[in-house]
């Protein structure tokens, strides 16, 4: 899985309607209030290809991989391992640059799969989430699409500060990323040890 849900970085448009930056009423540190945060309805798809191999595909973001344990390839530059422990139960890992970006337990009960989350921090430390999602189509087993219908967040911040007259700076403690921009439309880089590689934001 890819931090479905856990810490991820989506699209933020921030609307600037002073000229200095430092002056804006959303420069400070914030927190996520789970129970304002719209996660349910999120949908993710398992197939099984002719090749033998599993594509995983949620929100755009798709891969595939055996269910050997083996580390393959997924497009922002992590790697993720899926090994069979049982037939109700499958153990994913996630790296990026060789770090732990998340572990997810996978429960099956027919129609419902459950998850819990162990997702990796920058200084070494974890966070925990869980959830259900409830089948839309396919199967048996776990392949089919599925859907999100609960979810448990971990509570993680975000630091804003002002980037010179015309600019931000936007800092996750908890992955470690990092993203200096401007309020121009172009697209800023995100880096950061856990951040997958090509992570922009565009800011207006």
């Amino acid at each position: 899985m890819k931090h479905a849900p856990a810490i991820s970085i989506g699209v933020i448009v921030l609307l600037a309607n002073i000229a200095i930056a430092a002056d804006a009423p959303y420069v400070g540190k914030w927190k996520v209030n789970p129970t304002k945060s719209q996660v349910t309805g999120q949908t993710l798809t398992l197939e099984k290809k002719a090749s033998g191999m599993t594509r995983y595909e949620s929100g755009g973001f798709a891969y595939e991989f055996k269910l050997d344990g083996k580390e393959y390839p997924m497009p922002d530059g992590g790697t993720t391992s899926w090994k069979v422990i049982d037939a109700k139960t499958w153990d994913v890992t996630n790296r990026q640059n060789g770090k732990l970006t998340g572990n997810y337990r996978l429960v099956l009960d027919g129609d419902t799969m459950t998850f819990q989350s162990v997702l990796g921090k920058a200084d070494g430390g974890t966070l925990k989430e869980s959830g259900k999602l409830t089948r839309m189509s396919g199967g048996p087993g776990f392949e089919g699409k599925w859907k999100i219908s609960d979810a448990k967040m971990a509570v993680t911040t975000m630091d804003i500060t002002a980037n010179g007259p015309d600019g931000i700076t936007i800092a996750y403690p908890e992955q470690g990323g990092v993203c200096k921009a401007k309020f121009d439309g172009k697209d800023y880089a995100v880096t950061g040890p856990l951040i997958g590689s090509g992570s922009t934001y565009a800011l207006k």
